[in-house]
């Protein structure tokens, strides 16, 4: 018997039963279109926390210290940790080949120092601290400025990282950007287009020792609502100037370098392999990559839950297909020993009962996928809508089948279908035909 043959019987037996049939599909269906539903809202449920992650801007940051990893965690074990000792310098060939990772956006080259005291016209300032920043690189990266603009708080506000006047570029190698923080706490509180432009005096005072005076020009005012805004940003050689003056070290930024990278990511899956590439060249890297990590092992987790439950309902149906097959060997008993009579082999016998479930399994993942879409398509509808009314929603659907979800259920149904018939089958080829032709 071939196995075209075997499946032209099954399928006549199977139209034969049509009640029975669709009963035994039907709970196959439920199983498989629990599978897809499951699946689907999992999908979908990745791809916006996916999309979320993405809008949390400062999970795009990897930030970068001119210390050696490793030196760092032997001295922290011994109580011994210094900066100085750990010191690893962040060199020129570094940043290129940080420059050269696959997903940076950007750059910040920073050189952190402190001064004591400011004047602008007969405003005095006291402490605060300078950021030298490298102005051939970036000074705002695009994940600082969104992190600003997608708040909700701003929503209406000026989120410009500059407020009054400009930034700064590789020309202004004397001018700088004050806080607009800085400047309220020292009686600048409005008006702020009035110096830009005015000269201002960075001061250092330590006793017993002449006063470092810097006199520079403001550029541009940075908008409160950055972190920045209580600083003053100034490019990295007067920085450079102010640390040879408090350290006492001559080349100061040639010997020790910026003291802090910070690289932006174009997105939230290139942040894992740049945090990853930075760490082999053994500085001491910082980055939420734990936090991402976590997000998307949870998201995992709940894709496989949902779906084991699904294959959970689909292994209690077989147990249908189970009944289904016996009651259909009892019934062609007859049959069989007729078949047997005639030549029929067990392995034909078998290789019949075996396709005729395989067959209800493939009937019933057709049906659970065609449920499975009509439920989701209502359900995304019907739940949308309820959102809607509640406010904005920023998700486009909360199920996403993929096509390897949609096969691979069907394909899951007459596997399971197909060993639930093993042992109806079994049975069926072991029939005694004398026995089977006296059956009534």
């Amino acid at each position: 018997m071939k196995l075209g043959d075997s499946i032209k019987m099954s399928i006549n037996d199977l139209k034969n039963r049509k009640i029975r049939t669709f009963l035994t599909c039907f709970s196959i269906g439920i199983g498989v279109m629990l599978v897809v539903v499951m699946g689907a809202l999992g999908q979908g449920l990745q791809k916006w926390s996916q999309q979320k992650l993405n809008t949390v801007h400062d999970l795009k940051q990897v930030s970068v210290y001119p210390e050696d990893a490793n030196k760092r965690e032997k001295l922290i074990k011994e109580n011994k940790y210094s900066q100085e000792l750990a010191l690893k310098k962040i060199d020129s060939d570094t940043i290129n080949k940080i420059q050269k990772i696959n997903g940076v956006d950007s750059i910040r080259i920073e050189l952190a120092s402190n001064i004591t005291g400011t004047k602008i016209g007969d405003k005095i300032g006291k402490k605060v601290g300078i950021i030298g920043v490298d102005t051939n690189y970036t000074l705002f990266s695009n994940s600082s400025v969104n992190i600003i603009t997608n708040d909700k708080k701003n929503k209406g506000k000026n989120t410009k990282p500059i407020i009054a006047g400009k930034s700064l570029n590789s020309t202004d190698t004397n001018s700088v950007l004050v806080g607009e923080k800085y400047l309220n706490r020292i009686g600048i509180k409005s008006n702020y287009e009035n110096i830009i432009g005015k000269e201002m005096e960075l001061k250092i005072d330590i006793p017993g020792q002449p006063s470092f005076i810097k006199k520079v020009k403001i550029s541009g005012v940075i908008n409160k609502l950055y972190d920045d805004s209580s600083s003053i940003i100034t490019p990295i050689d007067i920085s450079s100037e102010i640390q040879q003056f408090t350290s006492g070290e001559k080349n100061y930024f040639n010997k020790y370098g910026p003291s802090l990278l910070q690289i932006d990511a174009k997105n939230i899956n290139d942040t894992k392999n740049i945090y990853n590439q930075v760490k082999k060249t053994g500085y001491s890297v910082n980055s939420k990559i734990d936090t991402i990590e976590y997000m998307q092992k949870q998201n995992q987790i709940l894709n496989v839950l949902l779906m084991i439950g699904g294959v959970i309902v689909l292994l209690v149906s077989s147990i249908g297909v189970i009944n289904t097959m016996t009651m259909s060997v009892f019934e062609k008993t007859k049959s069989i020993g007729i078949m047997k009579a005639l030549g029929g082999s067990k392995r034909n016998i078998k290789t019949l009962f075996i396709v005729q479930s395989g067959t209800i399994g493939f009937l019933g993942g057709i049906l659970g996928v065609i449920l499975a879409l009509l439920t989701s398509s209502t359900v995304n509808t019907i739940v949308l809508n309820i959102m809607k009314k509640k406010g904005p929603v920023d998700i486009e659907t909360l199920f996403i089948t993929p096509y390897w979800l949609i096969l691979g259920s069907i394909v899951l149904a007459m596997f399971i279908s197909t060993i639930a018939g093993i042992i109806p089958a079994a049975k069926a080829s072991k029939l005694d035909p004398v026995e089977s032709l006296s059956y009534e």
